[in-house]
């Protein structure tokens, strides 16, 4: 297998002491480079991700390097790979995994939606760059489905074939001025059908986000709009005995983005908000482990404070595997769409 000649660099004592900056520089000299990601992989070495935009945005004008850096001397770093954008179009890069032997990383178009992978294969013993990989990254556009397997790590494994179903218009929940809600996704509990709420939030139409319940006694419906969810379209729902968990996005006309997922304790109605970028498109549970199906690939949930993220990998041969991504941290901030 092909690997490219290492590209050693040592900096001065000074720029040594700040592991940081001794890579920006490589990138940028006027102090507008950003490190995406820092992750030690040996016991001698990290491996960073770094990008030349001063706000985020990886372009055909923007160039993103991966390095090793010695930790005992942070001005000694080994240049894997720079690279410009993969579209033609900004993108906003997220590093998804970086590990001994390659950094996948995720760059979502301008409008949101899951984009294209690329991935930098590299050996860390010649330090040196084996190969570069793009490929498309959501399990809808592979056609793959992720099941799940407790007790199996991964805990996925991946099937060939997927069943989409059938688009229909949502039935509409309430319509106004400017006010457009339908009904999301459903459950029936009990003979109760519960549904969350949906709507666009863009070019002068919008609408408040909840989701409840059809009483079987007076066929009305019966809803729930804390303050947490009411700027939020339901993209998943799972009504259990104590608690309703939701899965909720942004729908606006610069794209759709996800907003984690939020608890809602039905004896106290005190909702919880557990944070994740990508869109949940299904909760299920298994023992005390809740399953989400997302735009992404897949999540797992068992009340800690990390969510485990697993996505479709592509090899350097092409064949597809289900990998563990960087875990998204439960208290996360919540970002703007802009910046998912």
């Amino acid at each position: 297998m092909m690997r490219w000649p290492f590209c050693l660099i040592a900096f001065s004592a000074a720029f040594a002491l700040d592991p940081d900056r001794s890579v920006l520089r490589l990138l940028n000299k006027q102090n507008t480079a950003r490190i995406l990601d820092r992750t030690q992989v040996s016991p001698e070495l990290d491996v960073v991700v770094a990008l030349n935009d001063p706000y985020g945005w990886w372009s055909k004008s923007a160039r993103l390097g991966v390095f090793l850096q010695r930790r005992d001397e942070p001005g000694l770093i080994y240049q894997l790979a720079v690279a410009n954008g993969i579209y033609d179009e900004d993108c906003l890069p997220r590093v998804e995994r970086a590990t001994n032997t390659d950094v996948v990383i995720s760059c979502q178009a301008e409008k949101g939606g899951p984009g294209a992978h690329r991935k930098f294969v590299y050996d860390i013993r010649a330090k040196a760059l084996v190969k570069r990989v793009d490929y498309g990254s959501s399990p809808a556009e592979r056609r793959v489905t992720l099941k799940y397997q407790p007790g199996q790590e991964p805990p996925f494994r991946l099937l060939a074939g997927r069943e989409e179903p059938a688009p229909t218009a949502k039935p509409v929940f309430r319509k106004a001025e400017n006010i457009l809600e339908e009904i999301g996704p459903t459950q029936v509990v009990a003979g109760t059908r519960w549904f969350g709420k949906t709507f666009y939030n863009g070019e002068g139409m919008t609408g408040v986000g909840g989701f409840g319940y059809f009483d079987p006694a007076t066929k009305s419906p019966v809803i729930y709009s804390p303050k947490e969810i009411r700027g939020w379209s339901v993209t998943a729902l799972l009504v259990e005995p104590d608690a309703v968990w939701l899965g909720i996005a942004k729908r606006g006309e610069w794209g759709d983005g996800g907003g984690g997922i939020l608890r809602f304790d039905r004896s106290t109605q005190q909702v919880t908000k557990i944070a994740l970028r990508e869109i949940v498109q299904k909760i299920s549970r298994s023992g005390a482990t809740l399953v989400l199906d997302t735009e992404f690939g897949a999540a797992l949930y068992d009340g800690s404070n990390v969510i485990r993220r697993f996505f479709v990998d592509e090899t350097t041969d092409g064949r597809l595997r289900v990998v563990e991504a960087k875990p998204s941290p439960t208290a996360a901030p919540d970002l703007p769409v802009a910046q998912r």
